[in-house]
């Protein structure tokens, strides 16, 4: 599943979000474009367009991805709901189903 939408803001910014589920390589990388720089979290680091590293994870600090899983098998064994529930991002899944119900290309129009 592919999905991008573009946002304008109150204050006429655009913001662009693109997700791409198709992919099976082990890895998670956030692209932001501003108006006058782009950074790319990658790795635990938020870099530059020239690579530079801006800003590292801390080697003690927990993946944030790893973090969550922690929690959520923790969860299950403990017999508890788990700190984020599929409900919580439920809101947003229907936000994102709406936008690809109105794309003129979806083919389950």
């Amino acid at each position: 599943m592919d999905l991008a939408i573009a946002l304008r803001t109150p204050q006429e910014r655009i913001a662009a979000c693109a997700l791409s589920y198709n992919t099976m390589q082990p890895f998670l990388k956030v692209i932001a474009i501003g108006e006058e720089t782009t950074f790319v979290v990658e790795g635990g680091k938020l870099l530059l367009p020239d690579g530079a590293v801006l800003v590292a994870q801390d080697a003690g600090e927990e993946d944030a991805i790893l973090a969550q899983d922690r929690e959520f098998v923790a969860a299950v064994r403990e017999g508890r709901p788990p700190a984020v529930s599929a409900a919580a991002v439920l809101p947003a899944m229907a936000a994102l189903q709406r936008i690809q119900d109105m794309n003129p290309h979806n083919p389950a129009r």
